[in-house]
């Protein structure tokens, strides 16, 4: 699955507010992969459209926060 993907290391557990300090002041509805994973196994989606819309939702944090106004 994604998880094994090769680029997908960024995204496999939640930010790190003391990796990134200024993360959540952007992103305010952080994702990532881990999280998604465990909504899956907890039964939390309830149709296709929602583990959609937060894989969605990790690829527009991304851009979010890394944009090309971006200091990063």
């Amino acid at each position: 699955g994604l998880q094994k993907h090769k680029s997908s290391w960024p995204f496999l557990q939640p930010v790190s507010k003391d990796d990134v300090a200024d993360y959540y002041e952007t992103i305010k509805e952080p994702m990532d992969l881990g999280t998604m994973e465990a909504r899956l196994e907890a039964k939390q989606y309830m149709a296709p459209e929602d583990f959609i819309k937060d894989a969605q939702l990790i690829f527009e944090n991304c851009r979010r926060f890394n944009d090309e106004g971006s200091p990063r």
